[in-house]
C-alpha cells in the first residue's frame, strides 16, 4: 500500500501550508496518518426534543419546529437578531450575534427546521444562541438525522 505512506499534499485540494498544519499540531504526515485520525466523540443528533421537554432541562439538543419572523434587538455593539421557534408544545427564542444579515438572507420565516444548540435560560426564556439550522424537507420527511463527528483540530 505505497499510497498510505505518500504525504498528505499530494491529495488534491491539501498543499504545503495546510499538509504543515496538519503535521504540527495534529501529527499527521501521511495519508495513512489522515485515515486514521478518527473523531474523539460524536454529537447524537437522532433524537428531535419537544420545545417543553427542553425549557426545564437546559442541555445541547435538538428541536424541531416553525420559524417566526426575524427582528433586531439592541444598538451598537449589543445589537442581535432574534427569532423564536414554535412547536405544539411552546416557544423556543433563538439568538443571533453575528451575520444577521446572512441568517435572513438564508433562512425563511415560516418555514420549518430543525435547530441544534444548547439551550440556555436568559432572563426567564428558553434561549439558543447561534444554532445551527436545516430545513425540514416536506412534511412526511425529516431532516436525515445522524451522529455527527467531533475530530480535535488546530486553532489554525
Amino acid at each position: 500500500m505505497a499510497f498510505l505512506a505518500e504525504p498528505v499534499s499530494t491529495l488534491p485540494g491539501l498543499g504545503g501550508i495546510k499538509a504543515a498544519l496538519l503535521r504540527a499540531e495534529l501529527g499527521i504526515v501521511t495519508v495513512g496518518d489522515l485515515l486514521e485520525h478518527y473523531p474523539y466523540r460524536y454529537v447524537d443528533k437522532t433524537l428531535i426534543r419537544t420545545i417543553r421537554d427542553v425549557l426545564d432541562q437546559p442541555d445541547t439538543t435538538l428541536v424541531q419546529g416553525v420559524l417566526s419572523p426575524f427582528q433586531y434587538q439592541g444598538i451598537g455593539h449589543k445589537k442581535r437578531l432574534i427569532a423564536y421557534m414554535r412547536d405544539d408544545t411552546g416557544t423556543l427564542e433563538l439568538v443571533w450575534f453575528k451575520s444577521g444579515k446572512i441568517i435572513e438572507s438564508v433562512l425563511q420565516p415560516g418555514t420549518a427546521y430543525t435547530a441544534y444548540g444548547k439551550v440556555q435560560r436568559f432572563r426567564g426564556k428558553a434561549t439558543m444562541v447561534h444554532p445551527e439550522m436545516e430545513p425540514v424537507r416536506s412534511e412526511t420527511a425529516q431532516t436525515q438525522l445522524t451522529f455527527d463527528p467531533i475530530y480535535s483540530s488546530t486553532e489554525g
